[in-house]
């Protein structure tokens, strides 16, 4: 079996419930858990794999977070929740890079990110990866009718087959989470 990572070595559900560094190593008595080197203690000191693992766990953490909150915990602790010895490490990527390094920049909010996603996944074909955006997209405040306009555009530049498959996908998100 693949080993964790110590970054990686809190459980998805117990992360969802968890403070900022759920990733992280639980800190010694008398040591610092802001991830500051000790007083005296130079950052130069500690090694950069100590580092490396620090920000790991950091972005892991806060891609652990946002992932929850655009799609739901539902749909994360399903995702992370089946990942297998073959597919833990695909799922830590997607969680630590994807969300927790990308989607927590500043510069795009949250219903930008969302309409992009939207359009790339049309353009890709991956309903799977689709749907779940649908629902993440209207979480993160996206209208109905951006959703509509964000696939008709897709469709003049994607094709029309995936076009009607993106629409027939976020139609279904959208009637269930309605009660139809």
């Amino acid at each position: 079996m693949a080993s964790v990572p110590a970054w990686r070595s809190v459980p998805a559900s117990a992360a969802l419930e968890a403070a900022p560094l759920a990733g992280a190593e639980a800190a010694e008595p008398g040591e610092q858990t802001d991830g500051a080197p000790s007083a005296g203690m130079s950052p130069l000191s500690r090694s950069a794999s100590e580092r490396a693992t620090e920000t790991h766990g950091q972005a892991w953490a806060e891609g652990m977070r946002l992932r929850t909150e655009v799609l739901g915990e539902e749909a994360v602790l399903r995702s992370v929740g089946s990942a297998t010895e073959l597919s833990a490490d695909v799922q830590d990527l997607a969680t630590e890079y994807c969300w927790g390094t990308i989607w927590s920049r500043p510069e795009l909010d949250r219903r930008t990110r969302s309409i992009i996603n939207l359009a790339m996944l049309t353009a890709l074909n991956r309903g799977h990866e689709f749907r779940l955006h649908v629902h993440g997209a209207l979480n993160n405040g996206v209208t109905t009718a951006e959703i509509r306009e964000t696939l008709l555009q897709a469709t003049v530049y994607c094709g029309m087959p995936a076009g009607l498959e993106a629409f027939r996908l976020a139609d279904s998100v959208i009637q269930e989470r309605n009660g139809r």
